[in-house]
């Protein structure tokens, strides 16, 4: 997890994955801290658009402006939802 992923990052996984790959992308840290901004918003865009099967991933418990945030991502690039559990 980063606060700020490398300019090119949303085009270097397009890239990479758009050849039929699964991904799963939590901006929950990058929503806390640059919420204002949209970040989250054009990389998800960015990722979902260029052909990867996008999925946004909460953590177990989530509440806040993340789940809010992905209410407008779920089912946009791929069906489903990413849940990270609790460690251990």
């Amino acid at each position: 997890m980063v606060a700020n992923p490398p300019a090119g990052f949303a085009n270097d996984i397009t890239t990479s994955w758009a050849v039929g790959g699964l991904m799963a992308l939590d901006g929950s840290y990058n929503v806390g801290v640059t919420w204002l901004d949209g970040g989250i918003y054009q990389s998800f865009g960015t990722i979902g658009t260029g052909g990867v099967s996008l999925i946004p991933a909460i953590e177990h418990g989530e509440t806040g402006q993340y789940l809010h945030a992905v209410k407008t991502f779920a089912a946009r690039f791929a069906p489903g939802l990413g849940l990270e559990g609790p460690a251990g």
